[in-house]
């Protein structure tokens, strides 16, 4: 019975131990093109105090990053051959505003 009562226990501490999406996230998804074609690379999102969230941008361009807070934030995209203004937290323009629940961010780099 002891062993049973442990398993059991450390079972619980896992679940609440695991990362879950908060009250207040939005979960993002979207296809990033540059000049027409599919970027594959990454897209993150900066956040206050420097953090930041993001995802890989598959081959044919989509993304899903699954927990970005609530707020607006600067975005950027890194991949091969994406100007610095797109890629550098520095001179990215890129502004998103993220809602609670999912949407969708596509986006046109030219």
């Amino acid at each position: 019975m002891v062993f049973h009562k442990s398993a059991l226990l450390l079972v619980a501490a896992l679940v609440m131990l695991s990362p879950s999406a908060n009250a207040g996230d939005g979960k993002v998804s979207g296809h990033v093109t540059y000049k027409g074609k599919p970027v594959e690379g990454k897209i993150i999102f900066h956040l206050a105090d420097g953090e930041f969230v993001g995802a890989a941008i598959k081959e044919d361009g989509k993304y899903t990053v699954s927990r970005v807070p609530a707020g607006t934030w600067m975005v950027t995209v890194e991949g091969a051959g994406i100007p610095a203004k797109y890629s550098s937290a520095d001179a990215s323009s890129l502004r998103s505003e993220v809602k609670e629940g999912a949407m969708t961010l596509d986006l046109e780099l030219k």
